[in-house]
């Protein structure tokens, strides 16, 4: 599921942060939203074609985990 098809089809509000991970397990954060009544109209385009590997709650929100693979 691509990061577009999540946030079209599904609302996701409050606290949410989308990274990926590089070859030596960094988190690169690609976006932090506070507060939001809807990811689709925070996502960006550069985005949207993100394969989404994991969702979960964290301490500080929603945590969606992207790839650029399939």
């Amino acid at each position: 599921m691509t990061l577009y098809d999540l946030a079209n089809q599904i609302t996701i509000q409050g606290d949410i942060r989308v990274s990926k991970f590089d070859e030596e397990a960094n988190e690169i954060i690609l976006m932090n939203v506070e507060n939001t009544d809807d990811l689709a109209s925070e996502l960006p385009e550069e985005y949207e074609d993100l394969t989404v590997k994991y969702i979960y709650e964290g301490e500080d929100g929603v945590h969606i985990e992207v790839s650029d693979e399939d």
